[in-house]
Protein backbone atom coordinates (compact mmCIF):
# COMPACT_ATOMS: atom_id res chain seq x y z
CA UNK A 1 0.00 0.00 0.00
CA UNK A 2 2.44 2.33 1.07
CA UNK A 3 4.26 1.85 -2.42
CA UNK A 4 1.08 2.19 -4.20
CA UNK A 5 0.80 5.49 -2.44
CA UNK A 6 4.28 6.89 -3.75
CA UNK A 7 3.58 5.78 -6.94
CA UNK A 8 0.10 7.73 -7.33
CA UNK A 9 2.19 10.87 -5.89
CA UNK A 10 5.06 10.51 -8.24
CA UNK A 11 2.38 10.23 -10.97
CA UNK A 12 0.54 13.22 -9.54
CA UNK A 13 3.60 15.58 -9.74
CA UNK A 14 4.61 14.42 -13.07
CA UNK A 15 1.53 15.34 -14.44
CA UNK A 16 0.70 18.53 -12.67
CA UNK A 17 4.44 19.73 -13.53
CA UNK A 18 3.65 19.29 -16.79
CA UNK A 19 0.20 20.71 -17.21
CA UNK A 20 -1.61 23.47 -16.90
CA UNK A 21 -5.44 25.07 -17.44
CA UNK A 22 -6.14 28.26 -19.07
CA UNK A 23 -8.82 31.04 -19.38
CA UNK A 24 -8.27 33.83 -22.12
CA UNK A 25 -10.85 36.44 -21.82
CA UNK A 26 -10.96 39.13 -24.61
CA UNK A 27 -12.82 42.38 -23.52
CA UNK A 28 -14.72 44.69 -26.05
CA UNK A 29 -17.42 46.95 -26.23
CA UNK A 30 -21.14 46.73 -27.81
CA UNK A 31 -21.50 49.59 -30.10
CA UNK A 32 -25.07 50.60 -32.12
CA UNK A 33 -25.19 48.53 -35.45
CA UNK A 34 -24.27 49.69 -38.79
CA UNK A 35 -27.53 49.66 -39.81
CA UNK A 36 -27.56 53.22 -37.36
CA UNK A 37 -25.15 55.03 -39.79
CA UNK A 38 -21.65 53.18 -38.55
CA UNK A 39 -18.83 54.76 -40.41
CA UNK A 40 -16.32 51.81 -39.50
CA UNK A 41 -15.18 50.14 -42.15
CA UNK A 42 -16.99 46.48 -42.94
CA UNK A 43 -16.31 43.50 -40.78
CA UNK A 44 -13.23 45.45 -38.81
CA UNK A 45 -13.25 44.62 -35.08
CA UNK A 46 -10.64 46.46 -33.94
CA UNK A 47 -11.35 49.75 -35.58
CA UNK A 48 -12.00 52.85 -33.79
CA UNK A 49 -15.30 53.87 -32.36
CA UNK A 50 -17.26 57.55 -33.38
CA UNK A 51 -18.75 59.32 -30.62
CA UNK A 52 -21.95 58.48 -32.30
CA UNK A 53 -21.97 54.67 -31.89
CA UNK A 54 -21.16 54.45 -28.09
CA UNK A 55 -24.38 53.85 -27.27
CA UNK A 56 -24.79 50.11 -26.84
CA UNK A 57 -26.94 47.19 -28.52
CA UNK A 58 -27.36 44.34 -26.94
CA UNK A 59 -30.08 43.03 -28.20
CA UNK A 60 -29.12 42.28 -31.84
CA UNK A 61 -25.30 40.87 -30.48
CA UNK A 62 -27.49 38.69 -27.85
CA UNK A 63 -29.78 37.95 -31.16
CA UNK A 64 -26.41 36.78 -32.81
CA UNK A 65 -24.50 34.77 -30.50
CA UNK A 66 -27.69 32.98 -29.39
CA UNK A 67 -27.52 31.47 -33.06
CA UNK A 68 -24.39 30.04 -31.97
CA UNK A 69 -25.22 29.06 -28.20
CA UNK A 70 -25.88 25.34 -27.29
CA UNK A 71 -26.40 26.12 -23.83
CA UNK A 72 -29.55 25.38 -22.20
CA UNK A 73 -31.94 26.64 -18.32
CA UNK A 74 -29.42 24.41 -16.57
CA UNK A 75 -25.96 24.84 -18.16
CA UNK A 76 -26.44 28.99 -18.18
CA UNK A 77 -23.90 29.83 -15.97
CA UNK A 78 -20.37 29.92 -16.32
CA UNK A 79 -17.97 26.93 -15.21
CA UNK A 80 -17.33 26.14 -12.22
CA UNK A 81 -18.31 25.05 -9.01
CA UNK A 82 -20.87 27.68 -7.86
CA UNK A 83 -21.69 25.91 -4.60
CA UNK A 84 -18.26 28.09 -3.23
CA UNK A 85 -19.85 31.05 -3.97
CA UNK A 86 -22.65 32.93 -2.19
CA UNK A 87 -26.07 33.01 -3.63
CA UNK A 88 -26.18 36.75 -4.96
CA UNK A 89 -23.01 35.53 -7.03
CA UNK A 90 -24.22 32.38 -7.88
CA UNK A 91 -27.68 33.90 -8.75
CA UNK A 92 -25.66 36.91 -11.00
CA UNK A 93 -24.96 35.02 -14.23
CA UNK A 94 -27.59 33.23 -16.29
CA UNK A 95 -29.13 33.42 -19.74
CA UNK A 96 -30.65 36.48 -21.29
CA UNK A 97 -34.36 35.67 -20.51
CA UNK A 98 -33.61 35.52 -16.85
CA UNK A 99 -32.87 39.08 -16.25
CA UNK A 100 -29.61 38.65 -14.77
CA UNK A 101 -26.66 40.72 -14.81
CA UNK A 102 -24.44 39.01 -16.77
CA UNK A 103 -25.86 37.22 -19.56
CA UNK A 104 -24.00 34.06 -20.55
CA UNK A 105 -23.38 31.63 -23.23
CA UNK A 106 -21.56 28.60 -24.06
CA UNK A 107 -20.93 28.23 -27.74
CA UNK A 108 -21.09 25.53 -30.15
CA UNK A 109 -17.27 25.83 -31.92
CA UNK A 110 -18.59 23.67 -34.71
CA UNK A 111 -21.09 26.29 -35.49
CA UNK A 112 -18.61 29.16 -35.50
CA UNK A 113 -17.73 29.39 -39.17
CA UNK A 114 -14.48 30.74 -40.67
CA UNK A 115 -14.97 33.94 -42.66
CA UNK A 116 -14.26 33.49 -46.47
CA UNK A 117 -11.17 34.98 -46.95
CA UNK A 118 -9.88 32.92 -44.10
CA UNK A 119 -10.92 29.74 -46.50
CA UNK A 120 -7.71 27.68 -45.33
CA UNK A 121 -9.45 27.28 -41.66
CA UNK A 122 -12.10 24.80 -40.60
CA UNK A 123 -14.94 25.56 -38.02
CA UNK A 124 -13.07 26.66 -34.90
CA UNK A 125 -14.12 23.33 -33.40
CA UNK A 126 -12.39 20.97 -36.11
CA UNK A 127 -9.76 23.57 -36.59
CA UNK A 128 -8.80 23.30 -32.70
CA UNK A 129 -9.71 19.88 -32.42
CA UNK A 130 -6.20 18.04 -32.60
CA UNK A 131 -4.60 20.51 -30.65
CA UNK A 132 -1.87 23.28 -31.89
CA UNK A 133 1.15 24.11 -30.41
CA UNK A 134 1.65 28.14 -28.28
CA UNK A 135 3.99 29.94 -30.57
CA UNK A 136 7.44 28.74 -30.87
CA UNK A 137 7.62 26.54 -27.52
CA UNK A 138 7.28 23.66 -26.44
CA UNK A 139 3.50 24.13 -24.84
CA UNK A 140 1.03 22.15 -26.66
CA UNK A 141 -2.90 22.96 -25.92
CA UNK A 142 -5.35 19.71 -26.29
CA UNK A 143 -7.66 21.21 -27.95
CA UNK A 144 -10.16 24.23 -27.43
CA UNK A 145 -11.84 22.84 -24.43
CA UNK A 146 -14.21 25.96 -23.81
CA UNK A 147 -15.73 28.87 -25.76
CA UNK A 148 -18.32 31.23 -24.29
CA UNK A 149 -19.23 34.57 -24.22
CA UNK A 150 -20.56 37.22 -21.53
CA UNK A 151 -22.44 40.10 -22.14
CA UNK A 152 -22.98 42.83 -19.32
CA UNK A 153 -25.87 44.68 -21.20
CA UNK A 154 -26.22 47.42 -18.60
CA UNK A 155 -22.64 48.11 -19.27
CA UNK A 156 -22.14 48.16 -22.86
CA UNK A 157 -19.42 45.66 -22.73
CA UNK A 158 -18.73 41.39 -22.84
CA UNK A 159 -16.23 39.25 -23.05
CA UNK A 160 -15.12 35.92 -25.18
CA UNK A 161 -13.91 33.48 -23.13
CA UNK A 162 -11.91 30.32 -24.17
CA UNK A 163 -10.22 27.61 -21.74
CA UNK A 164 -7.94 24.63 -23.04
CA UNK A 165 -5.62 22.68 -21.14
CA UNK A 166 -1.90 22.27 -22.36
CA UNK A 167 1.11 20.36 -21.72
CA UNK A 168 5.16 21.02 -22.03
CA UNK A 169 6.87 17.93 -23.30
CA UNK A 170 10.23 18.67 -22.04
CA UNK A 171 10.44 21.21 -19.12
CA UNK A 172 8.04 21.63 -16.36
CA UNK A 173 5.13 23.79 -17.23
CA UNK A 174 5.72 26.87 -15.62
CA UNK A 175 9.08 26.74 -16.58
CA UNK A 176 7.80 26.43 -20.40
CA UNK A 177 5.18 29.61 -19.62
CA UNK A 178 8.01 31.69 -18.53
CA UNK A 179 9.46 31.10 -22.08
CA UNK A 180 6.68 31.28 -24.23
CA UNK A 181 6.09 34.39 -25.91
CA UNK A 182 2.43 33.75 -27.20
CA UNK A 183 0.47 35.66 -24.33
CA UNK A 184 1.89 38.53 -25.49
CA UNK A 185 0.38 39.29 -28.67
CA UNK A 186 0.96 43.59 -28.47
CA UNK A 187 0.66 45.47 -31.44
CA UNK A 188 -0.98 42.59 -33.58
CA UNK A 189 -4.25 44.84 -34.32
CA UNK A 190 -2.33 47.95 -35.14
CA UNK A 191 -1.49 46.52 -38.13
CA UNK A 192 2.04 46.35 -37.81
CA UNK A 193 4.01 44.76 -40.30
CA UNK A 194 6.24 41.84 -38.46
CA UNK A 195 8.27 39.83 -39.75
CA UNK A 196 6.55 35.92 -39.95
CA UNK A 197 9.29 35.16 -36.46
CA UNK A 198 7.56 37.53 -34.63
CA UNK A 199 4.10 36.34 -35.85
CA UNK A 200 4.95 32.46 -35.36
CA UNK A 201 6.09 33.81 -31.82
CA UNK A 202 2.46 34.48 -30.67
CA UNK A 203 0.12 32.38 -32.97
CA UNK A 204 -1.59 29.10 -32.80
CA UNK A 205 0.90 26.76 -34.64
CA UNK A 206 -1.42 23.60 -36.24
CA UNK A 207 1.23 22.24 -37.89
CA UNK A 208 5.04 22.97 -37.92
CA UNK A 209 5.84 21.27 -41.02
CA UNK A 210 3.72 23.80 -43.46
CA UNK A 211 3.85 26.55 -40.81
CA UNK A 212 -0.18 26.42 -40.47
CA UNK A 213 -0.64 28.92 -37.85
CA UNK A 214 -3.48 31.58 -36.35
CA UNK A 215 -2.97 34.93 -34.07
CA UNK A 216 -5.17 35.55 -31.63
CA UNK A 217 -5.92 38.76 -34.20
CA UNK A 218 -6.84 35.86 -37.02
CA UNK A 219 -8.65 34.05 -34.66
CA UNK A 220 -11.31 37.17 -33.47
CA UNK A 221 -11.25 38.36 -37.45
CA UNK A 222 -11.52 34.71 -38.71
CA UNK A 223 -14.66 33.43 -36.34
CA UNK A 224 -16.60 36.69 -34.99
CA UNK A 225 -16.55 38.89 -38.10
CA UNK A 226 -20.20 38.40 -38.30
CA UNK A 227 -20.19 40.68 -34.98
CA UNK A 228 -18.43 43.53 -36.42
CA UNK A 229 -21.54 45.74 -36.82
CA UNK A 230 -22.03 45.00 -33.09
CA UNK A 231 -18.64 44.91 -31.39
CA UNK A 232 -15.22 46.43 -31.07
CA UNK A 233 -12.18 44.94 -29.50
CA UNK A 234 -10.14 47.69 -27.58
CA UNK A 235 -7.36 45.70 -25.99
CA UNK A 236 -4.13 44.30 -27.83
CA UNK A 237 -3.90 40.84 -25.61
CA UNK A 238 -5.56 38.87 -23.61
CA UNK A 239 -6.33 39.12 -19.80
CA UNK A 240 -5.05 35.44 -18.59
CA UNK A 241 -6.02 32.96 -15.99
CA UNK A 242 -3.07 30.51 -15.21
CA UNK A 243 -4.40 27.44 -13.25
CA UNK A 244 -1.33 24.91 -12.13
CA UNK A 245 -1.45 21.76 -10.11
CA UNK A 246 2.54 21.45 -9.32
CA UNK A 247 3.77 21.27 -5.71
CA UNK A 248 6.83 21.15 -6.97
CA UNK A 249 5.96 24.89 -8.18
CA UNK A 250 4.16 26.10 -5.05
CA UNK A 251 7.07 25.27 -2.29
CA UNK A 252 9.62 27.55 -4.21
CA UNK A 253 10.65 30.15 -2.09
CA UNK A 254 8.82 33.55 -1.99
CA UNK A 255 10.86 35.73 -4.38
CA UNK A 256 11.74 32.71 -6.61
CA UNK A 257 7.96 32.14 -6.95
CA UNK A 258 7.70 36.11 -7.41
CA UNK A 259 10.08 36.49 -10.22
CA UNK A 260 8.72 32.74 -12.17
CA UNK A 261 4.82 34.45 -11.50
CA UNK A 262 5.88 38.11 -13.00
CA UNK A 263 7.88 36.08 -16.13
CA UNK A 264 4.70 34.47 -17.20
CA UNK A 265 1.95 36.73 -16.49
CA UNK A 266 3.48 40.01 -17.68
CA UNK A 267 5.38 38.37 -20.35
CA UNK A 268 7.99 40.98 -20.38
CA UNK A 269 10.64 41.62 -22.88
CA UNK A 270 12.87 38.48 -22.92
CA UNK A 271 16.09 40.32 -24.65
CA UNK A 272 16.01 43.16 -22.10
CA UNK A 273 18.16 43.45 -19.28
CA UNK A 274 16.85 43.31 -15.85
CA UNK A 275 17.81 45.08 -12.51
CA UNK A 276 19.36 44.39 -9.60
CA UNK A 277 17.15 44.73 -7.25
CA UNK A 278 14.78 42.07 -6.16
CA UNK A 279 11.35 42.12 -7.50
CA UNK A 280 8.24 43.53 -5.08
CA UNK A 281 5.20 42.35 -7.72
CA UNK A 282 3.65 40.64 -7.61
CA UNK A 283 3.17 39.61 -4.38
CA UNK A 284 2.42 35.94 -3.45
CA UNK A 285 -0.47 34.98 -1.42
CA UNK A 286 -0.47 31.57 0.40
CA UNK A 287 -3.18 29.82 2.25
CA UNK A 288 -2.52 26.99 4.09
CA UNK A 289 0.18 24.60 2.51
CA UNK A 290 -1.43 23.72 -0.76
CA UNK A 291 -2.61 27.19 -2.41
CA UNK A 292 -0.68 30.11 -3.58
CA UNK A 293 -1.74 32.54 -6.43
CA UNK A 294 -0.86 36.15 -7.30
CA UNK A 295 -2.12 39.08 -10.00
CA UNK A 296 -1.27 41.64 -11.92
CA UNK A 297 -2.77 43.46 -14.58
CA UNK A 298 -2.35 41.10 -17.00
CA UNK A 299 -3.95 38.21 -15.45
CA UNK A 300 -3.59 36.16 -12.36
CA UNK A 301 -1.18 32.88 -11.47
CA UNK A 302 -3.06 29.83 -9.22
CA UNK A 303 -1.33 26.91 -7.94
CA UNK A 304 -3.01 24.76 -5.77
CA UNK A 305 -2.32 21.07 -5.31
CA UNK A 306 -5.18 18.16 -6.19
CA UNK A 307 -4.96 14.85 -5.81
CA UNK A 308 -5.10 12.12 -8.47
CA UNK A 309 -9.15 12.05 -8.80
CA UNK A 310 -9.60 15.64 -9.84
CA UNK A 311 -9.04 17.34 -12.95
CA UNK A 312 -6.44 20.12 -12.90
CA UNK A 313 -9.32 22.06 -14.94
CA UNK A 314 -11.27 22.30 -10.90
CA UNK A 315 -8.91 24.26 -10.02
CA UNK A 316 -9.57 27.37 -12.70
CA UNK A 317 -13.12 26.25 -12.25
CA UNK A 318 -12.75 27.02 -8.56
CA UNK A 319 -11.23 30.35 -9.15
CA UNK A 320 -12.65 31.46 -12.29
CA UNK A 321 -15.80 32.79 -11.24
CA UNK A 322 -14.51 35.43 -8.93
CA UNK A 323 -11.70 36.45 -11.45
CA UNK A 324 -14.19 36.98 -14.59
CA UNK A 325 -16.30 39.07 -11.78
CA UNK A 326 -13.09 41.20 -10.84
CA UNK A 327 -12.25 41.77 -14.94
CA UNK A 328 -16.10 43.11 -15.43
CA UNK A 329 -15.66 45.42 -12.44
CA UNK A 330 -12.28 47.06 -14.12
CA UNK A 331 -13.53 46.91 -17.65
CA UNK A 332 -17.10 48.64 -16.42
CA UNK A 333 -15.48 51.52 -14.40
CA UNK A 334 -12.73 52.09 -17.57
CA UNK A 335 -15.83 51.80 -19.92
CA UNK A 336 -17.35 55.01 -17.38
CA UNK A 337 -14.37 56.68 -17.18
CA UNK A 338 -13.81 56.43 -21.13
CA UNK A 339 -17.55 57.66 -21.66
CA UNK A 340 -16.41 60.41 -19.15
CA UNK A 341 -13.24 61.42 -21.20
CA UNK A 342 -15.08 61.81 -24.60
CA UNK A 343 -18.15 64.77 -23.20
CA UNK A 344 -17.30 67.87 -24.69
CA UNK A 345 -15.89 70.29 -22.49
CA UNK A 346 -17.92 73.03 -24.10
CA UNK A 347 -20.67 71.42 -23.24
CA UNK A 348 -20.08 71.23 -19.81
CA UNK A 349 -19.08 75.03 -19.55
CA UNK A 350 -22.25 75.75 -21.11
CA UNK A 351 -26.21 75.83 -20.48
CA UNK A 352 -27.16 72.67 -22.79
CA UNK A 353 -29.53 71.20 -21.08
CA UNK A 354 -28.67 67.83 -23.33
CA UNK A 355 -25.04 67.17 -21.33
CA UNK A 356 -27.47 68.04 -18.52
CA UNK A 357 -29.56 65.25 -18.81
CA UNK A 358 -26.54 62.38 -19.90
CA UNK A 359 -24.82 63.56 -16.79
CA UNK A 360 -27.96 62.50 -14.84
CA UNK A 361 -28.23 59.26 -17.07
CA UNK A 362 -24.36 58.79 -16.37
CA UNK A 363 -24.54 59.20 -12.64
CA UNK A 364 -27.69 56.54 -12.29
CA UNK A 365 -25.92 54.23 -14.49
CA UNK A 366 -22.68 54.57 -12.22
CA UNK A 367 -25.12 54.28 -9.27
CA UNK A 368 -27.05 50.65 -10.40
CA UNK A 369 -23.60 49.43 -11.73
CA UNK A 370 -22.08 50.23 -7.89
CA UNK A 371 -25.40 48.86 -6.01
CA UNK A 372 -25.57 45.73 -8.83
CA UNK A 373 -22.11 44.78 -9.97
CA UNK A 374 -19.32 45.92 -7.69
CA UNK A 375 -18.80 43.32 -4.98
CA UNK A 376 -16.25 43.27 -2.30
CA UNK A 377 -17.31 39.27 -0.90
CA UNK A 378 -17.88 36.73 -3.36
CA UNK A 379 -17.18 33.35 -1.68
CA UNK A 380 -17.44 30.99 1.86
CA UNK A 381 -14.44 29.80 0.94
CA UNK A 382 -11.15 31.57 2.15
CA UNK A 383 -8.67 31.14 -0.59
CA UNK A 384 -11.49 32.09 -3.22
CA UNK A 385 -12.16 35.32 -1.24
CA UNK A 386 -8.22 36.47 -0.86
CA UNK A 387 -7.63 35.73 -4.40
CA UNK A 388 -10.66 37.69 -5.32
CA UNK A 389 -9.39 40.85 -3.16
CA UNK A 390 -6.36 40.49 -4.56
CA UNK A 391 -7.53 40.71 -8.17
CA UNK A 392 -9.54 43.92 -6.95
CA UNK A 393 -6.36 45.35 -6.20
CA UNK A 394 -4.20 44.52 -8.98
CA UNK A 395 -7.13 46.09 -11.21
CA UNK A 396 -7.30 48.87 -9.21
CA UNK A 397 -11.48 48.59 -8.92
CA UNK A 398 -12.06 50.62 -5.49
CA UNK A 399 -9.49 53.60 -6.72
CA UNK A 400 -11.49 54.00 -10.33
CA UNK A 401 -14.59 53.65 -8.48
CA UNK A 402 -13.81 56.42 -6.62
CA UNK A 403 -12.87 58.58 -9.35
CA UNK A 404 -15.57 58.13 -11.37
CA UNK A 405 -18.19 58.51 -8.82
CA UNK A 406 -15.81 61.94 -7.95
CA UNK A 407 -15.75 63.14 -11.50
CA UNK A 408 -19.61 62.22 -12.20
CA UNK A 409 -20.72 64.14 -8.97
CA UNK A 410 -18.32 67.28 -9.42
CA UNK A 411 -19.19 67.58 -13.15
CA UNK A 412 -23.33 66.91 -12.15
CA UNK A 413 -22.61 69.30 -9.45
CA UNK A 414 -20.96 71.92 -11.67
CA UNK A 415 -23.69 71.46 -14.13
CA UNK A 416 -26.54 71.87 -11.62
CA UNK A 417 -24.57 75.36 -10.27
CA UNK A 418 -24.79 76.70 -13.52
CA UNK A 419 -28.25 75.42 -14.43
CA UNK A 420 -29.02 76.83 -11.17
CA UNK A 421 -27.77 80.36 -12.16
CA UNK A 422 -28.76 80.18 -15.61
CA UNK A 423 -32.68 79.92 -14.01
CA UNK A 424 -31.75 82.52 -11.58
CA UNK A 425 -30.76 85.09 -14.34
CA UNK A 426 -33.81 83.70 -16.40
CA UNK A 427 -36.15 84.46 -12.90
CA UNK A 428 -34.40 87.68 -12.46
CA UNK A 429 -35.11 88.79 -15.99
CA UNK A 430 -38.43 87.94 -15.77
CA UNK A 431 -39.27 89.66 -13.32
CA UNK A 432 -37.62 92.92 -14.64
CA UNK A 433 -39.66 92.32 -17.78
CA UNK A 434 -42.73 91.89 -15.53
CA UNK A 435 -41.74 95.21 -13.71
CA UNK A 436 -41.43 96.92 -16.74
CA UNK A 437 -44.75 95.47 -18.17
CA UNK A 438 -46.55 96.58 -15.30
CA UNK A 439 -45.18 100.65 -15.58
CA UNK A 440 -46.14 100.08 -19.08
CA UNK A 441 -50.02 99.19 -18.24
CA UNK A 442 -49.70 101.41 -14.84
CA UNK A 443 -48.83 104.18 -17.33
CA UNK A 444 -51.52 103.43 -19.79
CA UNK A 445 -54.12 103.28 -17.03
CA UNK A 446 -52.64 106.58 -15.27
CA UNK A 447 -53.43 108.46 -18.59
CA UNK A 448 -56.98 106.89 -19.42
CA UNK A 449 -57.33 108.21 -15.53
CA UNK A 450 -56.50 111.61 -16.29
CA UNK A 451 -58.80 111.27 -19.32
CA UNK A 452 -61.27 110.60 -17.25
CA UNK A 453 -60.80 113.14 -14.40
CA UNK A 454 -60.74 115.61 -17.00
CA UNK A 455 -63.85 114.83 -18.00
CA UNK A 456 -64.94 114.35 -14.64
CA UNK A 457 -63.78 117.82 -13.80
CA UNK A 458 -65.29 119.70 -16.90
CA UNK A 459 -68.65 118.36 -16.27
CA UNK A 460 -68.38 118.82 -12.72
CA UNK A 461 -69.20 123.02 -12.75
CA UNK A 462 -71.86 122.84 -14.62
CA UNK A 463 -73.18 120.01 -12.79
CA UNK A 464 -73.00 121.74 -9.80
CA UNK A 465 -74.63 125.03 -10.92
CA UNK A 466 -77.71 123.23 -12.54
CA UNK A 467 -79.79 123.45 -9.24
CA UNK A 468 -82.92 123.32 -11.41
CA UNK A 469 -82.55 119.75 -12.10
CA UNK A 470 -80.82 118.27 -9.38
CA UNK A 471 -81.06 119.04 -5.57
CA UNK A 472 -78.21 120.01 -3.44
CA UNK A 473 -77.68 117.12 -1.41
CA UNK A 474 -78.11 115.00 -4.61
CA UNK A 475 -75.22 116.90 -6.37
CA UNK A 476 -72.94 116.72 -2.76
CA UNK A 477 -72.96 113.21 -2.69
CA UNK A 478 -72.50 112.55 -6.14
CA UNK A 479 -69.27 114.71 -5.94
CA UNK A 480 -68.14 113.40 -2.82
CA UNK A 481 -68.70 109.52 -3.31
CA UNK A 482 -65.89 108.90 -6.18
CA UNK A 483 -63.35 111.39 -3.86
CA UNK A 484 -63.73 108.78 -1.31
CA UNK A 485 -63.68 105.62 -3.72
CA UNK A 486 -60.31 106.78 -4.88
CA UNK A 487 -58.72 108.07 -1.79
CA UNK A 488 -59.75 104.46 -0.46
CA UNK A 489 -58.08 103.01 -3.12
CA UNK A 490 -55.16 104.75 -3.42
CA UNK A 491 -54.79 104.17 0.87
CA UNK A 492 -55.74 100.20 -0.02
CA UNK A 493 -52.77 99.91 -2.58
CA UNK A 494 -50.36 101.98 -0.39
CA UNK A 495 -50.51 99.52 2.75
CA UNK A 496 -50.48 96.26 0.47
CA UNK A 497 -47.05 97.41 -0.57
CA UNK A 498 -45.93 97.97 2.83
Amino acid sequence: MANQSTTDNLNQELTSDNSAYIYMVMPFQIIASKNRSNAASVLDLFGEVSDQLRDAYADGLIHKISAWSVQSKKTSALPGDFSKYYDFIRNHFGIWDDGRELAVFQLDAARIKPLAQFGIFKNMQAQFSNGAWLGQSEIRMNGMDEVRALINPTAGIGFFIFGFECNSSENNISDALTQTEFFRNIGWRRNQKLGITQIQKHAWIFDRDSALSMTMYEALQCYFAELSDCIRFYQDRATVLYSVASRSVGSKANAELCEQAYEIVRVPDRNSPRFEHPLTEPRIHRVGRNVAFTALNEGALIIETINTSIKIKNIANKYFPAFILALNQRELLLNTMQSIAHLDARELSGQNEAIFNKMEVLRNRLLILQLKQIFYSVSNLHEVELFFNQLQKAFAVEKMLMENEQCVREMYNLLEVRRNKEIERIEREEAERDERRSNIINTILGAIGCLGLFSFLKDLIPFYNDSVTYVAWYRALSILLPVFVMAYIVRLVFYSKR
